[in-house]
């Protein structure tokens, strides 16, 4: 039962110990990439709790429960990163945003008007960059960085383009 109340917690903590690592990235950087350090600290808040899972409850419970543990924090932070992630970049969170910021908007132009396509395309770009999924040479031509970020970008590409064949979804150009 500790156990099940322990892994209650973990969306909580996730989120407690992210904004406080936040918090101190702002601190020290100008302009840190944000979904990077949100990746990676989702990557060692796996690892660490994990290992308190196994170090307070290794004697209490069946090793099963463990690993299921362990998958559930995965689980968890994948999901995390994933919500933080729309909540930076999904246009449709921005719109409501700014709707909601500018009381008023009247009509679709004056949406429009504040939201520039070319400047997301550039942003996503420069994010893109900024994590190593890409990376531009000195003639200004992109291609892929070779690092684990590009292979788990690759890798979460297939998978979904797996999916939508599997559930037979066209595949639309955004």
């Amino acid at each position: 039962m500790k156990l099940l109340s322990f892994l209650f917690l973990i969306p909580i903590i996730n989120l407690l110990v992210h904004s406080i690592v936040m918090r101190l990235f702002l601190k020290k950087y100008q302009r840190p990439p944000v979904q990077k350090i949100t990746l990676f600290f989702q990557i060692i808040f796996i690892i660490c709790m994990s290992l308190v899972v196994w170090i307070l409850f290794a004697d209490v419970v069946e090793t099963y429960q463990l690993y299921y543990s362990c998958i559930f924090i995965t689980l968890c932070a994948y999901c995390y990163f994933h919500l933080f992630n729309m909540s930076i970049t999904a246009r449709r969170i921005n719109i409501l945003v700014s709707i909601f910021k500018m009381k008023g908007i009247t009509s679709v132009e004056c949406i429009k008007n504040n939201h520039d396509n070319n400047k997301a395309l550039e942003e996503r770009v420069d994010r893109l960059i900024d994590l190593g999924v890409i990376v531009k040479d000195k003639d200004q031509r992109f291609s892929s960085g070779k690092n684990i970020i590009f292979y788990l970008f690759y890798i979460s590409v297939k998978i979904i383009n797996l999916f939508r064949k599997l559930l037979n979804y066209e595949q639309t150009k955004n």
